[in-house]
């Protein structure tokens, strides 16, 4: 199948009630975006991992954020697999330099391990 490159593809639409949340596809990455209903502003995540790109952590600065579904706690779920944090690490010597004692395990993850959750209260 051939895919037109002159076309950004959207999915992945979650909706709050004042932000909807989503996924643009385009040239071969997923960049993962918010809409602030509020500020009628689009917000488009510019940090990589892997071939996805999404929201810098302005917590601690270490992995961006993903997002794959919002729950009914009004918290967005996002799922990142060992592989993706391999290649961050790589990536970001630097930023895993940083890492909180909490996320120093991600350096040890074995590549065929399960993804790791992460939850964004909204």
């Amino acid at each position: 199948m051939v895919i037109d490159q002159n076309f950004i593809f959207i999915d992945k639409l979650n909706k709050t009630v004042n932000k909807i949340f989503f996924k643009a596809s385009f040239l071969n990455k997923d960049y993962y975006c918010l809409y602030d209903d509020a500020k009628n502003q689009v917000f488009v995540g510019n940090e990589s991992i892997g071939d996805r790109v999404g929201f810098q952590n302005d917590i601690d600065n270490s992995i961006p954020f993903c997002l794959d579904y919002i729950n009914d706690r009004n918290e967005a779920i996002g799922f990142i697999w060992p592989y993706e944090i391999a290649t961050w690490i790589k990536l970001n010597p630097t930023k895993v330099e940083n890492l909180t004692s909490e996320l120093r395990f991600i350096t040890n993850m074995d590549i065929n391990s399960n993804p790791i959750m992460m939850i964004v209260k909204l």
